[in-house]
């Protein structure tokens, strides 16, 4: 099987550190790159051929519409899950184009099973986070 590449936005810190250490433990998972949201844009993210961001909209430099966008133009197949702050923000989120959701304040255990599930699934997942 071939290992995944998954990148993180997010800004530095204990929360990018954190998602960083869960996705590394992953099997499944081959390279995890982190970026902050600032650096992304000036990124050649197409040489990495991810399959799947991990994007931290909670963080105060994230506009987090702007970059789903953005994402999405750059590489319109790929996999975005976007981490929030409010379950009210999850529906915003998706219809930027998010394939998945996780509200600020989720268990590791739904971070690692939606993550495996947007790397197994090759169709849009639509996944919310669990209750």
């Amino acid at each position: 099987m071939d290992k995944k590449t998954v990148l993180i936005v997010a800004g530095p810190g204990e929360v990018r550190e954190g998602i960083e250490a869960l996705l590394e433990a992953i099997p499944e998972i081959g390279l995890v790159k982190s970026f902050s949201p600032v650096t992304l844009v000036r990124a050649n993210i197409k040489k990495l051929v991810p399959e799947l961001i991990v994007l931290d909209s909670t963080h105060e430099e994230v506009d987090c519409r702007k970059l789903l966008s953005q994402l999405k133009q750059r590489l319109p197949c790929i996999k975005v899950l976007a981490i929030v702050d409010r379950e009210e923000e999850e529906e915003i989120c998706r219809d930027e184009g998010s394939d998945a959701t996780l509200v600020k304040g989720f268990r590791a255990q739904g971070l690692i099973d939606i993550v495996k599930s947007l790397l197994e699934d090759d169709s849009r997942g639509d996944i919310k986070s669990p209750n």
